[in-house]
């Protein structure tokens, strides 16, 4: 029996030190299999935080080398 509840996993991911958590794919698996189908991730991983992001502020502090994600 399908459920039609919508479900949305938000991944900020603010550093970029991992890809998804083991947590998030887990509950996902189960709640397939338990017949819910609209299942969703945002992966907030490519969304920049402006000019002063954390990763900018690295860079310019020399922390970081420059990089693009083009």
């Amino acid at each position: 029996m399908s459920k039609s509840l919508k479900i949305l996993f938000l991944y900020p991911n603010l550093e970029m030190s991992t890809l998804v958590p083991n947590a998030i794919s887990i509950l996902s698996k189960y709640l397939k299999v338990d017949g819910f189908e609209n299942i969703e991730l945002f992966d907030a991983t490519h969304y920049t935080e402006g000019a002063n992001s954390s990763d900018l502020e690295k860079v310019t502090r020399g922390q970081l080398k420059p990089f693009s994600y083009g």
